[in-house]
């Protein structure tokens, strides 16, 4: 081993790395190879002058011994191209030059398949290198070459002074490298024929929340209208693609949404009752309803019916909608109302409020909505 390190001093090294004379353009080519004992990287500068006579010659290099905690190959690979995109970033500034292309090569079609998708696919350890890359690589072009062509073959696996001072693969790169681009021996961009490895698992989670909980997500009847008829103006329009609609929610929408909503509340509350009435007509006499004489009209909505029907009053004070009393919906619109009136006591409340709905056994449902509201609440309090 001695004597071989001896050999190193017989090593010369060109400083001009430049085509002769003025070059008129000049490219930057890397490449990077990875092994269980080491992994490195290695620039070329590639050069073309006024006579089109193209010089490539290595410019540096560097090499890192691989880690003593097992690592996999592919991993291995990522780190030597991570270290390629570090040398990239450092030299690019030092050497004051105009770089037209910069170009880099890896024999490793899993470690293309990682750069060419998100990073978001992939595992920590892969996912962070490989954004990593992506940035520091931003413009240059990643592109696969066979092993026997890589120049940094030479310092993942070694070699000795005697052969690496006559290897001209190490000093001037591929012979392809040095001809015209036109003539290059085509290496595209390949991706690995199999799903590459360190896939993320995504796990999908749905979340069912029945039609009865829907309400109590909202603080107020206003949030509530507006989520539920944008959820019903997506579910229209995925069923009528080329039907147009303005951005904004029109007066149609959020009353149709607030009825929706108060369908629900009947169905979840009144079930029985509506399915007597959907199929015998009547409901059982042992029924809280009974009285009220409901009846369902066109739409499934649960009303009140009697003697007003011979009355001249508006239809949505003839027959007012059924509000379940122990529902959340039924006290969002009793606040809505109880801050429309300013604030209103419980006697202009309730009439206001029958004025569209029935609520069975109503004072009993206004009084600790009304307690809680603060404003009330606070000129309540004594002086």
């Amino acid at each position: 081993m001695c004597l071989r390190l001896s050999q190193v001093n017989e090593i010369a090294v060109d400083r001009l790395v430049l085509a002769k004379g003025q070059p008129t353009e000049i490219q930057l080519r890397g490449f990077c190879d990875s092994s269980e004992k080491a992994y490195g990287a290695c620039l070329y500068l590639r050069s073309v002058n006024q006579q089109r006579e193209v010089t490539t010659k290595l410019l540096c290099s560097k090499s890192r011994v691989a880690p003593v905690k097992k690592v996999t190959l592919p991993r291995l690979e990522l780190c030597g191209a991570l270290f390629l995109a570090q040398l990239i970033q450092k030299t690019v500034p030092a050497l004051n030059l105009k770089i037209d292309r910069i170009m880099l090569w890896t024999d490793s079609t899993i470690v293309l398949s990682w750069l060419t998708t998100s990073a978001s696919k992939w595992k920590t350890f892969v996912a962070n290198r490989v954004s990593q890359i992506q940035e520091m690589t931003a413009g240059c072009e990643w592109r696969h070459v066979a092993s026997a062509s890589n120049p940094a073959d030479l310092i993942s696996r070694g070699t000795n002074p005697e052969t690496l001072k006559n290897c001209r693969l190490w000093w001037v790169g591929p012979e392809w490298l040095n001809q015209h681009e036109e003539q290059w021996l085509n290496t595209p961009l390949l991706r690995h024929p199999e799903p590459p490895p360190e896939q993320r698992e995504v796990t999908s989670v749905m979340i069912q929340c029945s039609p009865a909980e829907f309400s109590t997500r909202f603080s107020t009847l206003s949030r509530l209208q507006r989520v539920a008829a944008y959820c019903l103006r997506f579910f229209h329009n995925a069923r009528n693609p080329l039907l147009r609609r303005t951005s904004y929610l029109t007066s149609t929408e959020l009353r149709y949404a607030l009825h929706a909503c108060i369908k629900i509340a009947q169905q979840d509350i009144y079930a029985q009752e509506i399915g007597d009435l959907s199929k015998k007509g009547q409901i059982s006499s042992k029924s809280q309803l009974q009285p009220l004489h409901p009846f369902l009209d066109k739409k499934g909505y649960l009303q009140v019916g009697g003697r007003l029907q011979h009355s001249q009053l508006p239809y949505e004070s003839k027959y007012q909608l059924i509000l379940p009393p122990a529902h959340h919906i039924t006290e969002l619109i009793i606040m809505n109302e109880h801050l429309r009136l300013l604030h209103a006591g419980p006697q202009l409340l309730s009439a206001s409020v029958r004025q569209q709905y029935w609520i069975p056994r109503m004072k009993q449902v206004i009084r600790p909505v009304l307690h809680r509201c603060l404003a009330c609440f606070k000129l309540k309090a004594a002086a």
